[in-house]
């Protein structure tokens, strides 16, 4: 159940990937590689869970909506951070804007992990997450 939203933010990302506007320094172009293989890994974990969960809707719409308002805030963040005035910036400023860009997806991806790793027998606090497989 992945979004419009989702895909139209894969689909940029794909796009300037592909047609890049300028040439960055090698730096901040190998930073901008690592967000779309970070963002590459965050849509396998959402497809992940819409399998493991497919039976149960009521948290899919739910992850949904949290992933959408986590989107949303990523990029309310950003461009608090780093607002979108390229005239006033360096190169830097992309790799800057990249860097902040890869922590926030690599926590959301922690933050994802958890409902296809399960939580531990006896967790009274896990929720609607799945338990761990017995090893």
């Amino acid at each position: 159940m992945i979004t419009k939203k989702i895909i139209l933010f894969i689909f940029l990302d794909v796009l300037l990937a592909l047609f890049p506007i300028y040439s960055l320094p090698v730096e901040a172009q190998e930073m901008k590689n690592k967000v779309q293989l970070a963002s590459e890994e965050l849509n396998c974990i959402i497809q992940n869970i819409n399998s493991i969960y497919a039976d149960d809707k009521k948290i899919l719409e739910r992850l949904e909506l949290a992933q959408n308002a986590w989107i949303e805030y990523r990029d309310l963040n950003l461009n608090a951070k780093y607002p979108l005035d390229e005239s006033v910036y360096s190169w830097t400023y992309y790799y800057c804007r990249n860097a902040e860009n890869l922590r926030m997806i690599n926590n959301r991806i922690k933050e994802l992990q958890v409902w296809i790793e399960g939580v531990p027998e006896g967790d009274v606090c896990r929720g609607k997450v799945q338990r761990k497989p017995y090893k």
